[in-house]
């Protein structure tokens, strides 16, 4: 295990459902766990949707393994969300990779 890599902070937000003052559930993004990642930026692109350019990128976020990390949750960094879509352990080095892909809302 590096300790010295996991240098950049990140949160890691999961989905609530909460009851707002008439009753009704929302889901709201709450803050599950802040931590500490290594960084590995994959590519970047640009996509037209719905007549739109978005900005799409792919990064790599490596954890320490003891955190509860599941694929419905969300990585925020430097105030941007990325979207988990896998997550990839790695035993021997005590490590999580979570592949995401930033989220344009």
């Amino acid at each position: 295990m590096r300790a010295g890599g996991l240098k950049y902070p990140i949160e890691i937000y999961k989905n609530e459902d909460v009851r707002d003052e008439f009753g009704s559930k929302k889901k709201i993004w709450v803050k599950h766990i802040t931590t500490r990642a290594d960084i590995y930026w994959e590519k970047g692109r640009r996509i037209r949707d719905i007549e739109e350019m978005i900005s799409s990128y792919t990064v790599q976020f490596r954890i320490r393994d003891y955190h509860k990390v599941d694929e419905s949750m969300r990585v925020k960094y430097q105030g941007f969300f990325y979207r988990i879509e896998a997550i990839i352990p790695s035993d021997e080095k005590m490590m999580l990779t979570l592949m995401t892909e930033k989220v344009n809302e």
